[in-house]
C-alpha cells in the first residue's frame, strides 16, 4: 500500500518531544495557522507510526535507545513547500528546535528514542556542538 496516499488524506501532523514554554506555544500557534495537528509524545519507546496514531505496531527497537531530553519535531503529511513555510514561520517566532525530521517509510517503525538518537549524532557531526534540550 502507498504510505503517501494514507498520509495525504489526513491533516498534517507534527510529533513533538520535550518541548515546553515558548517553543511549545510557538509550535501550537504555527500548527493552527497551517491546520496541522500537534501530538506531544511522552513515551519515547513507542513506534513513530503508533505515536502518530497510524498503527498500533510495536517498534522494531524498543528499549535499545535511551530516552532523550533533547527537543525534537517530526513532520508527517507535509509537502515540501508547506513544510518550508511552516519552518519559516517557526523561525520568525524564534522557536528554535535543533532536531527535526520528516516521517518516512524508513523511520516509521523506529522508536521515537531511536530517531532522536540518530538526529543527535547527525547534529553533532554537522555542528560539532551539543543539542538544545
Amino acid at each position: 500500500y502507498d504510505l503517501k496516499a494514507i498520509i495525504k488524506k489526513s491533516r498534517p501532523k507534527v510529533l513533538a518531544a520535550n518541548l515546553s514554554g515558548q517553543n511549545l506555544s510557538a509550535l501550537q500557534n504555527t500548527s493552527q495557522k497551517f491546520s496541522a495537528d500537534v501530538i506531544t509524545v511522552e513515551d519515547q519507546q513507542i513506534a513513530i507510526s503508533a505515536a502518530l496514531g497510524e498503527t498500533s505496531a510495536e517498534c522494531s527497537d524498543k528499549g535499545k535507545y535511551a530516552d532523550s531530553n533533547a527537543e525534537f519535531l517530526l513532520f508527517a503529511g507535509f509537502d515540501r513547500a508547506t513544510l518550508n513555510k511552516f519552518l519559516d514561520e517557526l523561525n520568525k517566532v524564534r522557536a528554535n528546535v535543533d532536531l527535526k525530521a520528516m516521517y518516512t517509510p524508513n523511520n516509521r517503525y523506529w522508536s521515537v528514542a531511536h530517531l532522536i538518537d540518530e538526529l543527535e549524532k547527525e547534529h553533532k557531526q554537522m555542528t560539532g556542538g551539543d543539542v538544545n534540550g
